[in-house]
Order: structure tokens, then C-alpha cells, then sequence
């Protein structure tokens, strides 16, 4: 078992956990384009999720092909006082169409195509 490594949230960290609360889950993608990533760089989105994850507030599972998806764990939404019914992956994200559902929700406040996959048209709503 991995001890999670204590870290001081920052503002943004708090950020990110209350978006993925918000949707059970999320992408870099999606991050990318937040508004508390405004000005960062694709390297500092992952450097967030990193330490997220290294700290026990997020984990991954895997979405479709070779990417993955960011959920919270207990830790993260006890982190932000949430329930931690909002914690945990998908069971059957692949059988219930929780993805598309997702992809689809947040295609609507993002423009453009913050995932590149084919099949979602540009800044659609």
C-alpha cells in the first residue's frame, strides 16, 4: 500500500477537486481549457494531476484507447467537504455511456474540441 505524500492545496488543487466532484470525472483535456488553467501549459496541467494523485486526492481509470480519466478519491472529497459518494471510478463507464454523456455535457461549456476525437464537431452546443 502507498502512503499518500502530504501536500499544502493551493487554490487551484481546489479547483480541480471541486470540477471533478462537479462531474465525477474529467480529462486533461478538459482541464486545459478551465479557466484556473488559463495561462498554464499543457506540462503544468499534468504537474497538477500528478500531485493530486501522489497526494491520494485523484486517481485514473482507464476511458478509450490510451487515455484515462481523472476521478476523486474519499481523500480528495473529504479535502473539499463534499460526500464521498462523489468519489470513485465508473463501474461500467464503457457499458453505460457515462463517457460520451461526459464528453458531450462539458463539449458544451469548452469551445472547441478539447479531447481531438473525431465525430465531435467543433465548438458545438
Amino acid at each position: 500500500m502507498v502512503i499518500p505524500r502530504h501536500i499544502e492545496l493551493q487554490d487551484r488543487d481546489i479547483d480541480v477537486l471541486k470540477h471533478i466532484a462537479r462531474y465525477r470525472m474529467t480529462v486533461e483535456g478538459v482541464l486545459e481549457n478551465m479557466p484556473f488553467f488559463k495561462s498554464a501549459t499543457r506540462d503544468a496541467v499534468k504537474g497538477v494531476i500528478r500531485r493530486l494523485r501522489e497526494a491520494g486526492y485523484v486517481e485514473s481509470a482507464p476511458l478509450y484507447q490510451r487515455k484515462c480519466y481523472y476521478y476523486l478519491t474519499k481523500r480528495g472529497a473529504n479535502a473539499i467537504g463534499d460526500h464521498e459518494y462523489v468519489a470513485g471510478p465508473f463501474a461500467t463507464i464503457r457499458k453505460s455511456g457515462a463517457t460520451l454523456h461526459f464528453l458531450t455535457a462539458v463539449s458544451t461549456a469548452i469551445p472547441g474540441n478539447p479531447w481531438k476525437m473525431k465525430g465531435l464537431a467543433e465548438g458545438s452546443s
